[in-house]
């Protein structure tokens, strides 16, 4: 979907690590994707609770250029998806763990800040330049 021309730079840089959730029979799954040509911007959030407090929270905002292999839905395989089950990850970079029995999503979230995926805009829509998804995460 993405092409460009012949020695030009793509106009996302960074690289980032999905971990898409999905079911085989009634085991949780995790497929690992790593996908360049993304860019990954992360904010600081500060709202007013009801009670009166200041919640900071971190916010990341993913921009991945439009490629074959997506699907709406994860079911398995090579292809990825942006799934909103909250169980779907996201890591800025290569991550080269694999989400099994000794890597759990725990341990992502706390040793390579994994984020988890709670939004997703679909800009590939014909008519559009510059195709690409837009995720959000926490």
């Amino acid at each position: 979907m993405a092409k460009y021309i012949a020695g030009a730079k793509p106009p996302f840089t960074d690289t980032i690590t999905v971990y898409n959730h999905y079911k085989q029979g009634n085991e949780d799954r995790w497929q690992r994707n790593v996908l360049n040509a993304c860019q990954w911007t992360e904010r600081q959030k500060e709202t007013v609770s009801t009670d009166g407090k200041i919640v900071c929270s971190q916010e990341v905002t993913v921009s991945i250029l439009g490629r074959t292999g997506y699907e709406k839905k994860h079911t398995g395989g090579t292809n990825f998806s942006f799934g909103l089950d909250n169980l779907d990850l996201v890591i800025n970079g290569e991550c080269s763990l694999e989400i099994d029995e000794e890597t759990s999503i725990t341990t992502l979230r706390k040793n390579h800040s994994a984020k988890t995926i709670v939004g997703l805009t679909d800009n590939t829509g014909i008519g559009r330049r510059l195709k690409y998804w837009r995720i959000s995460a926490i």
